[in-house]
């Protein structure tokens, strides 16, 4: 995981510890240095939801009656702990609503959802690394404000290609052909600092038990999605269509469950990969089957492989009073492994948590959602 960035100098903040009260600041704040409007000490809940690569946001209830009712408008920022053992994060308060009753319901983005309104405009990487920091380059960080990095053992390789100017944050995992699309990962943010991961999180030994701690466990897998052949094909109105294939290949003692076959219209592609070389286009049967082998290389683990989709929620026993803190569960961080263990599973999986629901004032996660597994949960499957 990486080392905290960005409000590492507020000792106002007792980080992991029973003081952290949400602050409320104007929406000119810079600097967070000071108590701000006032700290959200009377609110009635205040939770963070982390969700991998997808929400980011905090949503605060406050009684008609508080002390900063009248304080919390749009545009205003509210710093809180977003998770156990994070440092202070900037949330932007952009809707409020208010009940029969007068309460007010505050819901904020995380900062860096600043990024959907700063542009960057057109430019080309050939690397996970390139992709982050080349967002500079036709930008200028005066104008971003926030930094971009790669954190990895490896460096994924692929072309990202950037044609027209796009807001920051679809560049990064929000339109198709993005930084995620091209090169995965997790997007982890951090102050001004956006990083994007190969293998965040730790293993800090949390188990969760069916019978003790397993709340709800929802497995699913399917061939929806399983092909055995790809046919990629170039079709013009005055000469037709020609076309080529190519085998989807298996592993040892792989079987399809039938026999499907994708059909893709390469035309486009094609053309524009002839155009970027200043040649004609090479249509031949030889030149479409060249086209679907390596879709097929590139592709071969989602034409493949059987779907599979598992999602676990756990209580943590210290909210109980089961194990008065120092449990383990409220340790964990976004990404962390989680160890699931069920009498169905022949053996201990391993997985991650990739959504989190932090409560800011009892300093303890209201829910945790673990993601699907990384190997296959079928093949552990007891029968």
């Amino acid at each position: 995981m990486c080392a905290s960035r960005g409000f590492s100098n507020l000792d106002i903040f007792k980080i992991g510890g029973r003081n952290m009260i949400p602050i409320l600041f104007g929406a000119g704040e810079t600097a967070f240095t000071t108590e701000g409007r006032g700290r959200l000490a009377d609110g009635e809940s205040c939770l963070v939801t982390w969700e991998r690569n997808e929400v980011y946001e905090l949503e605060l209830i406050y009684p008609p009656g508080g002390v900063l009712a009248e304080e919390l408008n749009m545009g205003r920022q509210i710093l809180a702990v977003p998770f156990y053992g994070a440092a202070p994060e900037i949330f932007d308060i952009y809707r409020t609503e208010m009940d029969a009753m007068g309460r007010l319901t505050a819901n904020a983005w995380h900062k860096s959802y600043r990024l959907n309104g700063q542009v960057c405009g057109p430019y080309t990487a050939g690397n996970a690394r390139d992709a982050m920091t080349g967002i500079y380059a036709p930008a200028g960080a005066e104008a971003l404000t926030f930094t971009f990095a790669w954190d990895g053992d490896t460096v994924p390789t692929g072309k990202l290609e950037v044609t027209k100017p796009l807001p920051v944050r679809a560049l990064l995992g929000g339109s198709e052909g993005s930084i995620l699309d091209v090169y995965g990962g997790t997007l982890w943010w951090e102050g001004n600092t956006v990083t994007l991961m190969q293998d965040p999180g730790e293993d800090r030994g949390v188990r969760v038990t069916w019978g003790k701690n397993l709340q709800e466990l929802s497995h699913q897998t399917d061939i929806e999605n399983t092909y055995t052949r790809v046919l990629c094909y170039y079709y013009k109105e005055d000469t037709g269509a020609t076309w080529g294939s190519a085998a989807v290949t298996g592993t040892e003692g792989w079987t399809a469950p039938r026999r499907r076959t994708l059909v893709l219209d390469v035309t486009a592609d094609m053309d524009k990969a002839a155009k970027d070389q200043g040649v004609e286009p090479t249509v031949t049967p030889e030149a479409l089957t060249a086209w679907a082998e390596d879709y097929v290389d590139a592709h071969l683990h989602e034409l493949r492989d059987v779907q599979v989709a598992t999602e676990l929620r756990f209580l943590d026993l210290s909210v109980t009073g089961e194990i008065p803190g120092g449990g383990g569960l409220e340790q964990l961080r976004p990404m962390d492994v989680v160890t699931l263990t069920h009498p169905r599973l022949t053996e201990p999986v391993k997985t991650r948590a990739v959504r989190t629901v932090w409560d800011v004032y009892r300093e303890r996660y209201e829910e945790i959602t673990i993601g699907t597994l990384q190997k296959r949960l079928d093949s552990y499957l007891t029968r």
